[in-house]
């Protein structure tokens, strides 16, 4: 019931969404729950499809398997700065060495920064590059990560093509939207635009292709007209750690 609350007080209303700071009292709430809980510019990287581990076998999967083998490599994640500056979005594990991706936007300056993991527990994570004029962010998980390391896509995704995302908005955590490419902007400031839906708290979270493969890193979305955006996960250097 706390983390439904924290994502509802993380809510923004803004047009244009991505996370946003929570009241103190809901600050509060906040780390008292992840507290309790813990065990204590641009560039273009080659694609990737290759896991550290396991086979990427999921080319015959409906989306209700592939998001139950998906969804623990998602978190929900959690920014608290100063005051009353809280921040609330998603993240998702890349490799075997806790590397994972969000956005920038996510994330408070000089903040304490959580991953709220699918078993409910929490760890720490430490940032590794932060791009806001990009808005993605490279982060390392601190301790034992036993989630399973998403895939990454060889190929952008062409229009048309079917793709879901699993984030957390309002705080509602491994939440799945499904939809389609609806057009590519890969002028200068490269972005995926989707109908799969895209809200507050979503932000951060992965864009998967139809077979389970990361195409994107969900980002914004308007609240009229079914727009919603992700940064092509080629575009992110997350290899370089």
């Amino acid at each position: 019931m706390k983390r439904l609350l924290i994502g509802l007080l993380c809510a923004l209303a803004f047009v244009l969404h991505g996370c946003a700071g929570c009241s103190n009292s809901g600050r509060q709430a906040a780390l008292e729950e992840a507290m309790r809980r813990q065990v204590s510019g641009r560039k273009v990287v080659p694609s990737s499809s290759n896991r550290d581990s396991g086979d990427n076998d999921d080319s015959e999967r409906s989306v209700t398997e592939l998001y139950k083998i998906l969804a623990p490599s998602v978190f929900t994640v959690y920014s608290f700065g100063d005051e009353d500056d809280v921040q609330q979005g998603s993240g998702f594990l890349l490799n075997n060495r806790g590397i994972g991706v969000s956005n920038a936007h996510v994330f408070v300056d000089g903040g304490e920064h959580l991953a709220e993991l699918v078993s409910g527990a929490t760890q720490a994570l430490t940032i590794l590059e932060l791009n806001r004029a990009r808005d993605y962010a490279i982060f390392r998980i601190d301790g034992a990560v036993t989630a399973r390391p998403l895939a990454v896509s060889a190929q952008i995704p062409a229009v048309g093509d079917d793709v879901f995302a699993i984030g957390s908005p309002l705080g509602l955590k491994n939440t799945l939207s499904k939809g389609i490419v609806s057009n590519l902007h890969m002028e200068q400031e490269a972005m995926i635009q989707t109908t799969a839906a895209i809200t507050h708290g979503s932000s951060g979270g992965p864009l998967f292709n139809s077979v389970g493969e990361v195409v994107g890193v969900t980002t914004s979305g308007f609240d009229e007209g079914n727009l919603n955006f992700a940064i092509p996960i080629r575009e992110i250097p997350w290899t370089s750690y």
